[in-house]
């Protein structure tokens, strides 16, 4: 899901009350940030705060959690 907004200008986004609400809360309701800050080398994406990917309530409460992202769940989950 791109999430965005009319009245915050795209680059202003990342530094926005709404962007800061989604990532303290976007899991509550099954939703992760797909590419967070300092993942870039795990997801081969940079950093985009307006980028968001259902996985559940249960699986995003894990990656919110242990701070990672979709890829490193996933390799996590195989591994055990």
């Amino acid at each position: 899901v791109s999430i965005a907004s009319k009245s915050i200008a795209y680059q202003e986004f990342e530094t926005s009350a709404l962007s800061q609400w989604l990532e303290a809360h976007s899991y509550e309701y099954g939703f992760i940030l797909r590419y967070p800050k300092r993942m870039a080398s795990s997801t081969n994406h940079a950093y985009d705060a307006h980028y968001y990917r259902f996985v559940g309530k249960k699986n995003a409460n894990k990656i919110y959690k242990e701070n990672s992202c979709i890829e490193e769940y996933n390799q996590k989950e195989v591994a055990e």
